[in-house]
């Protein structure tokens, strides 16, 4: 039920967004992109995201829009999952919600080319929670597959070290007393 507001309350935040036209990137990467109409374009997800849009709406941007306001509700939802492994049920929930709403997420869910940042944090909530629930294999398949989506992934590597050698590390010395 708690997945099902926050996606209600992401969709309500950004549905704003849908009417929004190309800007700045988005002119030269979508609008005055000649292989936009073709799958030959796609090199990461991002760019199977406008063919995508493209195939949705054509130069309508409504459709680029949607994908990314859904891919924001992907994030939000993986982000609660992630939080609920860390702390309290209503903690992770606040969590949530802030990830959700805040601020600075406009740019990344409202400009078409800011379409990265969104699979980021997919990438990164799927990866840390994979790492967590001990999934180590799944953990670094996903990671594999983040940094040939986007080489910038390459930060949740001192995230995932950081976080063994802070915590398992304490919990096997724990087990040794």
């Amino acid at each position: 039920m708690k997945y099902l507001i926050l996606i209600c309350i992401c969709l309500a935040v950004y549905s704003n967004a849908i009417q929004g036209e190309f800007v700045i990137d988005d002119i030269e990467s979508i609008q005055e992109h000649p292989y936009i109409k073709t799958h030959y374009y796609i090199h990461d997800l991002s760019d199977a995201c406008k063919y995508l849009g493209y195939k949705i709406s054509g130069m309508e941007t409504w459709g680029y829009h949607l994908i990314s306001i859904l891919l924001h509700c992907t994030a939000t939802v993986l982000c609660l999952r992630l939080l609920r492994c860390l702390c309290t049920k209503e903690s992770a929930f606040i969590g949530a919600l802030v990830y959700a709403v805040h601020p600075v997420h406009t740019e990344a869910v409202s400009w078409i080319s800011g379409i990265p940042y969104l699979w980021q944090g997919i990438f990164g909530f799927s990866v840390l929670n994979l790492f967590i629930k001990k999934k180590r294999l799944w953990a670094f398949v996903v990671y594999a597959l983040a940094l040939f989506n986007d080489v910038r992934m390459v930060v949740l590597l001192p995230i995932l070290i950081t976080y063994w050698w802070l915590y398992e590390k304490e919990e096997k010395n724990e087990n040794k007393v």
